[in-house]
C-alpha cells in the first residue's frame, strides 16, 4: 500500500512513551503511530456509524422509552434477568463482525494462538492463574 508522510506534534511525555514502546517492540515509531491511527480510525468510524444509525432509529420513532425497559427489567426475577442478559449477549455475539478489530490485535491473537498450538500443555488453566495471583497478594 502506498504511504504518505505527515507531521504530528506530540507532548514530550507521549513521545517518550512512544520511544520506549518502539524500543521494547523493535518497531519504528512510524510503524507504531501508523498502527495506532489505523486502529483509532476503525473504532471512530464504527462509533460514528453506530451514532448515525441510532439517530435514524430515533428519528423514525422506532424506540422504547428507557423507563419502560427499566420497569420490565425490575419486574423480572433473577432467572428471568439472567435469560435476558444471555439473549442480549447472544445478539451482540451474532454481530461480532461489525465490531472492528485492529490489525495489531489480530496479529497478537494469531501469535498467541500459534504459541498455544505449539505447546498447549505449557499454559495455565484459569484456576491455576487465579491461584498464582492470590499467592502473590
Amino acid at each position: 500500500m502506498k504511504s504518505a508522510s505527515i507531521t504530528v506534534k506530540l507532548p514530550e511525555p507521549v513521545k517518550n512513551r512512544l520511544d520506549r514502546l518502539a524500543k521494547a517492540t523493535h518497531r519504528s515509531r512510524s510503524s507504531l503511530v501508523s498502527s495506532a491511527v489505523e486502529e483509532m480510525l476503525s473504532v471512530e468510524e464504527w462509533q460514528v456509524q453506530g451514532i448515525k444509525e441510532a439517530i435514524h432509529e430515533a428519528d423514525s420513532c422506532n424506540m422504547i422509552a428507557h423507563e419502560e425497559i427499566k420497569l420490565e427489567w425490575e419486574a423480572r426475577n433473577t432467572p428471568g434477568k439472567i435469560l435476558l442478559v444471555e439473549d442480549l449477549w447472544d445478539s451482540i455475539a451474532a454481530e461480532e463482525a461489525s465490531v472492528p478489530i485492529s490489525k495489531g490485535h489480530k496479529m497478537e491473537l494469531d501469535r498467541r494462538l500459534e504459541k498455544y498450538a505449539s505447546a498447549p500443555g505449557t499454559l495455565l488453566s484459569l484456576d491455576d492463574l487465579r491461584s498464582r495471583i492470590e499467592q502473590k497478594k
